[in-house]
């Protein structure tokens, strides 16, 4: 339903206005608090929610639930449980709502009526200020399906029709993007430029994302900002590997140690949210009677996440992250005025240098892949590790250059059959290295009091967990032909072919 916004003289003008049926539903004076997910999820899905009056309410609906404070965060365990609950959860995931900026001023809800008394559309008036600036007073409004020419008719010519709502001013006035901050970086690049600039652009834009994730990292708000965070340290590492020629050989080795050393000490704190987000799922592949028998597991994977936590903090926090993040930026800033003897790719165009990387890619995946069909079924789990290693580099750098240097159509369908492997790349080894650590685990399990038929439900899940791991490697051939298929080698000559 799309939100239509009118600039107001005054609450006073809308309600005296000739011709408009209005029934107020409720007025409040005092503060409202805004509340949305790092990433803007709410305001995308058109769910904003706000705390008012002590009560929780989404934004243009009839979705509210008491909730007596307005605390920093609100995950979707801390909703009530009723329709506004089940409005918010699929949209939460384990994301939480961050409060975004505090309105005050005065509202009021009213319902729009045609001479029918039917309700045809939700209106809220908001005279407001955020601080000390003065947002003014806006009408949005909510037609009900099929009642917007109606609706509209009524509102033209009465009121200045404006492109954002109060609540989009009011992020604004705080500094804050009312889409939030993705995780998922696109920088518009042009073939004409020289590679060391554009690779500058893109590992900056990477930084700032790693950056922004930091606080909610740090203090735990909830697991995506990790998530987010190693993502674009991961594609960093990738770029400054792939892309080597636009830097020193010095000064390569110097960040790529600095960005695996982020990666290895973020690493156990990730894995451990995985295994706990993921746990009821892991249950669910032993027998249902067994499943209540795990919990012992679980307490063991939260403690070892207490202490994942300190010691990734810990690092965090030390002089050499500082450093890093003020070393960093500025060395990208200069990159372009180095000298270019030992940059052997600096002056090329970034299309020339980035398809050149992207075709030498699929070309290595393409024969390890085909190495690994030859050797089953003795091939080594590494070798199906080292060929995902190299498929998250591919899927990097296809989508941080070859997506805004490329031809979209010709790329999408290359990028989904490598999604496709990807797939069954990652759950064989996801199923492989869940069952050494449920394994690594025994003792630590063993130590509980009554643990005896949590350690019985340990080997049942490992055991399933070893046969999930085969039927992914059964599935690899028709993944890597897909892949692999003259057709999709076309497709990254047509894409990739400068």
């Amino acid at each position: 339903m799309e939100t239509r916004h009118y600039l107001l003289p005054s609450v006073e003008a809308l309600e005296s206005a000739e011709g408009l049926r209005l029934e107020r539903v409720i007025q409040h004076s005092g503060d409202a608090v805004l509340y949305d997910t790092f990433d803007g999820k709410l305001w995308d899905a058109g769910a904003l929610l706000m705390h008012a009056l002590g009560e929780l309410r989404v934004v243009g609906s009839e979705l509210r639930a008491p909730f007596s404070q307005a605390p920093d965060a609100i995950s979707a365990a801390d909703l009530p449980s009723g329709p506004l609950k089940a409005r918010l959860e699929p949209l939460l995931g384990v994301r939480s709502a961050l409060a975004q900026v505090r309105i005050s001023g005065n509202a009021a809800n009213y319902k729009l009526l045609d001479e029918l008394d039917k309700t045809i559309a939700r209106v809220e008036v908001q005279d407001a200020a955020v601080g000390s600036a003065d947002l003014g007073v806006r009408a949005h409004v909510w037609p009900l399906r099929g009642y917007e020419e109606e609706t509209d008719a009524l509102f033209a010519g009465r009121f200045q029709a404006c492109s954002e709502g109060i609540y989009a001013e009011a992020m604004a006035a705080v500094g804050r993007d009312p889409h939030g901050i993705r995780s998922k970086v696109r920088v518009g690049l042009s073939g004409h430029e020289w590679a060391d600039g554009g690779v500058a652009r893109v590992l900056r834009a990477l930084w700032d994302v790693i950056d922004a994730n930091r606080e909610g990292t740090l203090e735990d708000t909830d697991i995506e900002f990790l998530h987010d965070y190693r993502v674009c340290v991961r594609k960093s590492r990738a770029v400054l590997k792939e892309l080597r020629g636009v830097f020193t050989p010095a000064a390569r080795a110097h960040w790529r140690a600095e960005f695996r050393w982020l990666q290895q000490v973020t690493g156990a704190t990730r894995d451990l949210d995985v295994y706990l987000e993921d746990f009821d799922e892991l249950a669910g592949l032993v027998p249902a009677q067994d499943r209540a028998a795990l919990e012992p597991l679980r307490t063991v994977l939260a403690n070892r996440r207490v202490a994942a936590r300190e010691a990734m903090v810990t690092e965090l926090r030390s002089r050499r992250a500082v450093a890093l993040g003020h070393e960093w930026p500025l060395y990208l800033a200069r990159l372009t005025e180095e000298p270019v003897a030992e940059r052997p790719d600096a002056s090329a165009k970034i299309d020339t240098v980035a398809f050149t990387r992207i075709r030498k890619l699929y070309s290595k995946m393409v024969k390890m892949g085909q190495a690994i069909m030859e050797g089953e079924p003795h091939t080594p789990a590494e070798d199906y590790h080292e060929l995902r290693k190299q498929g998250k580099e591919l899927r990097y750098l296809v989508e941080l250059f070859g997506e805004p240097l490329g031809d979209a159509e010709i790329v999408k369908p290359m990028v989904r059959t490598l999604k496709g492997l990807q797939d069954v790349l990652g759950r064989h080894q996801d199923r492989e290295v869940q069952g050494a650590f449920v394994r690594e685990l025994v003792d630590d399990v063993a130590a509980v009091e009554g643990s005896a038929p949590a350690l019985l439900a340990m080997g049942s899940l490992i055991g399933a967990l070893e046969r999930d791991e085969v039927a992914a490697r059964a599935e690899f051939g028709a993944a890597f032909t897909r892949f692999s298929s003259e057709e999709q080698r076309t497709l990254v000559k047509e894409a990739f072919g400068k």
